[in-house]
């Protein structure tokens, strides 16, 4: 949550992008796996005939099945790290620790140390993020280590 954010606000929510991207790819990707399905029936039916791989293949209208399934294993991996990175960060900026995220997502707290890196916000600590609050928020003062 950011300075002016409050808990359960929603607007410039980059988690819930993030999720929203991803049903949206879930939905493309669904999609794309039942033509693979159909076609990979397709070419099952025409193998099955005694049709050689050699005469198939070439034959078989482009995206081929396995280009398919690369494409379809590309774009959820792309919107999955996409979720998952801007999960931790709301979560650690809710003030989760990074082993709290790591338990949660069930990996290492390394791991979401990784992830969070690319926050450049996240990765100088909290502390130092809490040096600019003001006492009287009840947040802790400078750290006496620097």
């Amino acid at each position: 949550m950011t300075a002016t954010q409050q808990p359960g606000q929603v607007g410039g929510d980059e988690a819930l992008e993030a999720l929203d991207n991803l049903i949206s790819t879930i939905g493309e990707v669904r999609d794309l796996l039942d033509r693979a399905s159909v076609q990979a029936a397709r070419v099952t039916r025409r193998r099955r005939t005694g049709e050689s791989w050699r005469e198939l293949v070439p034959s078989e209208p482009r995206p081929l099945v396995v280009e398919m399934l690369t494409m379809a294993q590309e774009r959820l991996t792309a919107a999955g790290s996409q979720w998952r990175r801007a999960q931790a960060k709301a979560l650690y900026e809710e003030g989760l620790t990074t082993q709290g995220v790591a338990d949660l997502f069930g990996v290492t707290r390394q791991r979401i140390s990784a992830l969070l890196g690319g926050v450049p916000s996240l990765t100088r600590g909290r502390r130092r993020h809490q040096q600019a609050a003001p006492a009287s928020e009840g947040l802790a003062g400078p750290d006496p280590t620097g």
